[in-house]
């Protein structure tokens, strides 16, 4: 391989990596995602560079088989076919996130309001349960029922278990609802 073919190469790598990165990042789970970023790159390097018309494409090119072969291998019982599988389990993309956010959204849409009310009020807002109380003209013990059966409701919803839906998993979420 040239000096120049191996410039080449290298400006590839330094210019592309960071995109490299973002793919893997928001479809494989740390750390196995730089793994595969490094391993698209490794490979990228690899190839010979008289044979390649289209640097960005071929290292994303080899990013998206990576990928593919990933996702089959954490699927061992059924072989994974990108025509009909989706990567869903495997990643936290933008649709990914946004359907989190949609299937919260309607979970916490279809509460009634005083326990909607009083699960905002708290996780988004920060209210106390004493303030979340006063603010709905109902006591503490009323508040703290209320929310306690939206979060079972939330975690029946959503498929969690109630008992991992934790305070910091519960504000989580909020931001998530905030942000739709």
């Amino acid at each position: 391989m040239s000096t120049t073919d191996r410039a080449a190469l290298t400006s590839t790598v330094n210019e592309h990596y960071p995109r490299v990165k973002r793919y893997f990042r928001s479809r494989v789970p740390e750390p196995d995602c730089y793994d595969q970023a490094n391993e698209a790159i490794r490979v990228f390097l690899a190839a010979d560079p008289t044979k390649i018309e289209n640097p960005k494409a071929y290292l994303m090119g080899i990013a998206h088989k990576l990928l593919l072969k990933y996702i089959d291998r954490r699927r061992p019982s059924v072989g994974f076919d990108s025509e009909l599988h989706s990567i869903a389990e495997f990643r936290t993309s933008i649709s990914v996130q946004a359907v989190r956010r949609n299937r919260l959204v309607s979970a916490l849409a279809s509460l009634p309001v005083n326990h909607e009310d009083a699960f905002e009020l708290h996780y988004a807002e920060g209210l106390t349960i004493d303030e979340v109380a006063k603010t709905m003209g109902k006591s503490p013990a009323t508040v703290k029922r209320y929310m306690a059966s939206a979060k079972q409701a939330l975690a029946e919803k959503l498929g969690v278990p109630s008992e991992r839906l934790s305070d910091v998993e519960t504000r989580q979420l909020v931001e998530a609802y905030r942000s739709s």
